[in-house]
């Protein structure tokens, strides 16, 4: 709802796939629906295979595993957005 609303003035989504109510997976596949452009990391703790690997096949930017340290969630961001 807010991407819809403010979508022009945000770069870019951080999700978790676990989050609560829709889930991660298909909060993606919304906003990829309204935006295909839309730049999106998933953050998760599960492994790379799997829903994750589903959410980077469904058009996700990026991928960071959880745990994380903020550096390494700031290089993923500035790679996304640079790339």
């Amino acid at each position: 709802e807010i991407y819809r609303e403010q979508g022009d003035g945000i770069d870019l989504i951080i999700l978790d796939l676990g989050m609560p109510g829709m889930g991660g997976h298909k909060a993606l596949g919304l906003l990829r629906e309204s935006d295909p452009e839309v730049k999106v990391i998933i953050a998760s703790g599960y492994s790379v295979n799997g829903q994750v690997k589903n959410s980077l096949e469904a058009g996700a930017a990026g991928y960071i595993g959880k745990p994380y340290r903020l550096h390494d969630m700031l290089h993923k961001v500035r790679e996304i957005l640079d790339g």
